[in-house]
């Protein structure tokens, strides 16, 4: 009892010195400061959601494309064995796919609908990239990483396009968060398990991820041991998991390295390309097709003497934000990026080196897109000189906004990627102009499965039949359907040999080119029999 009433007296005292001193009165300003400063934190992340909201607006209710329709509807992959079917002979990792099925199931296959979740991912990856770069600098520097994103034609693109690729990056971003939060709080089992998951399904969203694992790995290195041990059983785990994976598609279906026709070799100025035109300003300022960019080369850069000197003056922000460290911290931090960046391009150099020549497209490496804004953004911070911060800030702000205005402005144009053809539109008509007495095939020169899927999804009854162009079987299959005139469609952005089919039909006395019809990105042609 004493030595309670004797704490009593003393804490009694405490609190009348701290009131004469107005240690009472501070004590409340530090609390509201708090107070206020998290309330300014989330509020700038609601502006920056806001912000990209209204930036992904436009052309997210166009019609969805060949990828989309395989992805994220239930068009080939409508029951629960098809999904398995996919997973063991698709290259893609399922996870994607799988949670798109269960999502249509609920909501529909609405063009808006299926590009909910991807524009859900893409919000969420820039909330995730601003916090991420608040560890590597400034909020300054983490706000103008963000707008960056925000308004990057890249990451505009794949959060309305209903495919894997904002997803991997969603997850990516919240593992490597994760990651940051253990740093701090080596022993914290809530953010070890969030880790672990993040992770697992970043590399089972899309296998380029697995990469990533080579990061990990080597940043686990340089921590304390009781973290190095829970980091490194976490990436065993994934890799094991990645690895039973492979085994099971390489036992029960097919899997391999072979890649697919559309991709190509990984090279240094394929690097240099993806970094300081793709992520820059995503190809829309000077446009090229990257076909056609990478079989000219370096030529290609001496005939845009404008945009190579664009490029090697953002070089020069760039190669500031991964500058020479000034102390530990700043060393540590410019170590952790440089690994987040150029990890997944240095193993893809190798691979190429190896041998590998189908293996690179410029959407599968859209996972270093953030870590290179926030280098972009340490360098324009990274100036002594509050003058050059504000000119280098409103430079880059200013093509980041000017990339998105030409991406809406090329909106049929190959900027970032192909734009999407108008199946739905076409697809209305050719049901209509198929129908009853005008009853009549569709030819198609390519595969053309998303038209397939917009004629099943807007025709009344059953669809209008739709064949595959062959010199061989072509009449005999319009004589066997008992058809007196046929509509040849092409699509603008995968026209492959149309334009010689095209002329040999014309020039053949047994059609008569009745009509045409055009739409974004899809013509029509309509033939009679003479």
């Amino acid at each position: 009892m004493v030595g309670t009433d004797y704490g009593r007296q003393c804490e009694f005292l405490l609190n009348n010195v701290k009131r004469e001193l107005g240690f009472t009165h501070f004590e409340s300003i530090i609390r509201r400061l708090s107070a206020s400063s998290a309330f300014a934190e989330w509020s700038l992340v609601v502006l920056l959601v806001v912000l990209g909201t209204v930036l992904r607006l436009p052309n997210l209710g166009e019609s969805l494309w060949l990828d989309e329709v395989i992805y994220s509807t239930n068009y080939i992959f409508s029951s629960l064995s098809d999904l398995w079917y996919y997973f063991l002979h698709e290259p893609s990792a399922p996870l994607y796919r799988t949670f798109m099925f269960f999502w249509v199931h609920m909501f529909g296959e609405h063009e808006l609908s299926v590009r909910m979740p991807p524009l859900v991912f893409g919000l969420s990856s820039i909330v995730l990239t601003y916090w991420i770069a608040a560890t590597y600098g400034s909020r300054r520097m983490a706000l103008l990483a963000a707008v960056l994103l925000c308004f990057s034609p890249v990451h505009v693109w794949y959060s309305q396009e209903a495919t894997p690729y904002a997803m991997t990056l969603c997850f990516l971003l919240a593992t490597i968060w994760a990651w940051l939060q253990l740093k701090a709080t080596p022993s914290h089992q809530g953010w070890y398990a969030v880790y672990l998951s993040m992770f697992l399904v970043t590399v089972f969203t899309h296998y380029y991820a697995a990469v990533f694992l080579l990061s990990f790995t080597l940043l686990s290195l340089a921590a304390g041991q009781p973290l190095r041990r829970r980091l490194m059983v976490a990436q065993g785990v994934v890799l094991s998991c990645l690895v039973c994976a492979l085994s099971t598609k390489y036992l029960l279906g097919d899997y391999g390295l072979a890649g697919a026709p559309f991709l190509r070799r990984f090279t240094l100025f394929e690097w240099w390309m993806l970094f300081f035109n793709w992520f820059l300003h995503g190809n829309a300022l000077w446009t090229v097709t990257p076909y056609r960019m990478a079989a000219m080369g370096v030529t290609y850069l001496w005939r845009e003497p404008l945009l190579l000197l664009c490029q090697i003056g953002f070089l020069a922000i760039f190669l500031r934000g991964l500058g020479p460290a000034r102390d530990h911290e700043r060393w540590t931090q410019t170590w952790e990026l440089g690994l987040f960046l150029v990890t997944l391009p240095v193993v893809m150099l190798v691979l190429t080196q190896a041998g590998y020549s189908h293996l690179y497209i410029e959407r599968y490496l859209v996972l270093l897109l953030p870590f290179f804004l926030i280098v972009m953004a340490r360098g324009v911070a990274s100036f002594a000189n509050t003058r050059m911060v504000i000119a280098c800030a409103i430079m880059v702000l200013s093509v980041g906004a000017a990339s998105y205005g030409a991406l809406l402005y090329k909106d049929d144009t190959w900027t970032v990627y192909k734009p999407n053809p108008d199946w739905r539109s076409a697809s209305r008509y050719l049901t209509t102009e198929s129908g009853g007495a005008n009853k009549a095939d569709i030819v198609v020169v390519v595969p053309s499965d998303d038209l397939k899927y917009y004629l099943h999804r807007v025709a009344p009854g059953a669809p209008p039949k739709v064949i595959n162009y062959d010199p061989r079987t072509f009449l005999r299959v319009l004589s066997g359907d008992g058809v007196r005139a046929f509509h040849l469609v092409k699509n603008e952005y995968a026209a492959g040999g149309f334009d010689a089919v095209l002329q040999g039909l014309k020039h053949d006395q047994r059609f008569l080119l009745a009509n045409t019809h055009a739409f974004k990105g899809v013509e029509v042609y309509t033939f009679r029999f003479q």
